[in-house]
């Protein structure tokens, strides 16, 4: 079956599992919440601001310790989680059992949405996964088709990415650079040096009320990000979530030429290989 392919056709291969593997992973993700049964409403009864700054004057640790009580069968429970965003005593938030934690439950909301929907994954993991073996049995120009095929599917991903952040109703509200988290990953070895990554804390008023926020954002650079900087951030009308990003031409724009580029090999691969 594996005969007489490369290095590189098992790299690919690989890839495209991988592509695949996500895809999935995120459909079942998916499927479970809109089943909506490790959904539950939990009501805020304390909460605790934990910081912690290092000797160069970053944050080390920002996060909120809340104490939460909501109902599961008939039984209420009180559950401490870790939530990076602002909250008050008596409000009301959605927390999930994450069966991919060991069943440990967490805040849900204000994810950074994915670009691409776990369908497109899987489709786009197939294609990848299957290439190399087009290649070896059916020769380049199916190939370039199927390389066409994934772009396509990469531009249309793209596309209605834009489509649906563009759907959204979405309110501007004006937001602050107040801190810059520092978060470290490892320890410095002799031969190794920690990976470090920098996120902005975000203030910003909403209902008269002060709050803040860790960006789901980061950066390798503390260039990148500056206390004090002005941006903007918006609030979802329907569903209340804090977004820090709005819809992005850029994505429509690249879309439409992948899906023009890919249209434009298609075309030539069908002519090559059927002829006029």
């Amino acid at each position: 079956m594996f005969g007489g392919l490369t290095i590189q056709s098992f790299f690919l291969i690989v890839i495209g599992a991988v592509i695949f593997v996500v895809g999935t992973t995120a459909l079942k993700k998916q499927i479970r919440n809109k089943m909506g049964k490790l959904l539950k409403d939990a009501k805020i009864i304390s909460l605790n601001h934990v910081t912690k700054k290092d000797d160069e004057g970053y944050l080390i640790q920002n996060y909120y310790d809340i104490k939460v009580e909501f109902e599961d069968k008939g039984k209420k429970i009180q559950k401490t989680l870790k939530c990076v965003d602002q909250y008050e005593k008596g409000d009301t938030v959605k927390i999930i059992k994450d069966v991919e934690r060991g069943g440990q439950y967490r805040v849900y909301g204000n994810d950074k949405a994915p670009v691409f929907g776990p369908w497109i994954l899987i489709l786009c993991g197939i294609l990848v996964i299957c290439m190399p073996f087009v290649q070896l049995k059916l020769g380049d120009g199916y190939m370039s088709m199927l390389l066409a095929a994934f772009l396509i599917l990469i531009g249309l991903g793209l596309i209605l990415a834009y489509v649906k952040a563009k759907s959204r109703d979405l309110e501007e509200i004006p937001a602050e650079i107040s801190d810059i988290l520092k978060w470290q990953s490892g320890e410095k070895k002799k031969w190794t040096n920690p990976s470090i990554s920098y996120y902005p804390i975000l203030k910003y008023t909403l209902n008269g009320k002060e709050k803040i926020m860790r960006s789901r954002y980061n950066s390798s650079s503390t260039a990148s990000y500056k206390v004090g900087k002005q941006l903007t951030l918006y609030r979802d009308k329907n569903t209340g979530d804090i977004l820090e990003r709005n819809a992005r031409k850029s994505m429509l724009i690249i879309g439409i030429c992948l899906i023009l580029f890919a249209a434009i090999g298609l075309y030539s691969s069908l002519i090559t290989l059927f002829g006029a």
